[in-house]
């Protein structure tokens, strides 16, 4: 019914809105439907960079779900999107998520190599935020390689760049993979 309220780009926005909350709160099949109807319905009006956001969700939700295959086939569309803009950040951000995707299915080497190309964005950038993950994505894998070594000196790197951020969630997170160091 909002379709009938809202200019076409502003409900563009709406549904990507919805979708992003339905995924927050577990709802996979609706933000999955409403991604769809975006996508299919909505490219005109929505532009580029909001497609690109929305393959990136629509990879997200078939990831959580484990459909590697959609995922990776999302996560390539809105890469190629993203290229096709020159965004640094939108690049950097799924080659990160492909690489999870590919060491997720046990494409290890592969995956480090797209995280790899992905820091290099993130330094060359200053993408504090984005290199923090994908030094945590690499240290996930480090732990997987059996390198634990390698993986605790990531870490660590990464609540050194962290510093005093208030960012509790990207701490937690860390600390978390550090203590799977320990326990693991």
């Amino acid at each position: 019914h909002a379709a009938r309220f809202l200019e076409p780009v502003d409900y563009a926005d709406f549904l990507y809105t919805v979708a992003e909350l339905s995924l927050r709160f577990g709802q996979m099949d609706k933000a999955q439907s409403l991604l769809q109807l975006l996508i299919s319905k909505y490219v005109e009006v929505g532009g580029q960079k909001l497609i690109a956001k929305s393959h990136h969700l629509m990879g997200r939700v078939a990831f959580y779900k484990s459909e590697f295959e959609p995922a990776t086939r999302s996560y390539e569309a809105s890469l190629e999107i993203y290229k096709g803009l020159e965004d640094s950040e939108g690049v950097c951000t799924m080659q990160n998520a492909l690489g999870i995707v590919l060491v997720s299915t046990g494409k290890i080497y592969q995956g480090v190599d797209l995280f790899t190309s992905a820091l290099e964005i993130a330094d060359k950038n200053s993408y504090s935020d984005l290199i923090i993950k994908i030094q945590i994505n690499l240290g996930n894998s480090q732990i997987i390689r059996g390198d634990r070594n390698l993986a605790q000196a990531s870490f660590e790197t990464d609540l050194e760049v962290l510093g005093e951020s208030p960012n509790d969630d990207l701490k937690a997170r860390i600390v978390h993979n550090i203590l799977i160091l320990y326990t693991g």
